[in-house]
């Protein structure tokens, strides 16, 4: 494990949720941390196993979180597998699409220090006026709706189920629900596929919003954390 080889002391104990589970693990603190030219000091970080996506690719030994990454714009350029980060706000000014403003979500001052949600809000189809918040992340590779039995009737019908895994490692069920029109401003993106996990647990990261907006599903994303806003690029 990485944090054994750079010999952190933990500091104490954090919660971790994701889709479907809430845990705990440690955190410590390193001396510096790097990204290219990039650099912030004294930086918190989660120290748990990472063993589920090193089975995917035993290269990762970590992940780089919006902690870290709210120092900075930010442009995820899938198309160019690039990820650009800008602390002078050049870049923002060369970005084209429209502004979407994030949705600031209520955390305590513990969560604030250790993470930074962006949350879009997006109105669905099967959803006639009502705005739902969707948590932009880059980590996932489908859409997300967290409430099953809220979601499923009478407006989203079940198409199928399959299986899939989570952060945890943990196999679990899904229903991929039928496909829907998704507007996110000006954007409007067809034929989207939501899945919900079959089993659902209620934990900090569902409690506030209503699902998972996956970045892939766009060709390019820039957030900017200190505008509060994100532009999304779609294929």
């Amino acid at each position: 494990m990485l944090a054994a080889e750079l010999h952190l002391k933990t500091q104490g104990a954090i919660g971790v949720d994701g889709v479907g589970f809430s845990t705990e693990a440690s955190f410590a603190y390193l001396d510096l941390l790097e990204a290219g030219s990039h650099s912030i000091a004294n930086h918190p970080v989660v120290v748990e196993d990472l063993k589920p996506l090193r089975t995917d690719d035993r290269h990762i030994r970590g992940i780089i979180g919006g902690d870290f990454l709210r120092h900075f714009d930010v442009l995820m350029d899938y198309a160019h597998r690039m990820l650009c980060l800008d602390d002078t706000s050049v870049m923002q000014a060369a970005v084209k699409g429209s502004h979407i403003g994030l949705v600031k979500p209520p955390q305590t001052p513990e969560e604030a220090t250790m993470t930074t949600r962006l949350i879009v809000p997006v109105h669905l189809s099967g959803f006639a006026g009502q705005r739902l918040l969707l948590a932009l992340d880059s980590g996932s590779n489908a859409l997300f709706l967290f409430k099953p039995a809220v979601y499923l009737a009478p407006r989203l019908l079940e198409a199928g189920h399959r299986d899939g895994y989570g952060a945890d490692g943990v196999r679990r069920e899904f229903s991929i629900l039928t496909q829907q029109s998704m507007q996110i401003g000006s954007l409007n993106i067809q034929h989207v596929s939501f899945a919900a996990p079959v089993e659902f647990e209620e934990n900090a990261l569902t409690s506030t919003e209503d699902g998972l907006l996956t970045t892939v599903l766009f060709r390019r994303v820039f957030v900017s954390y200190a505008g509060r806003f994100v532009v999304l690029d779609a294929w």
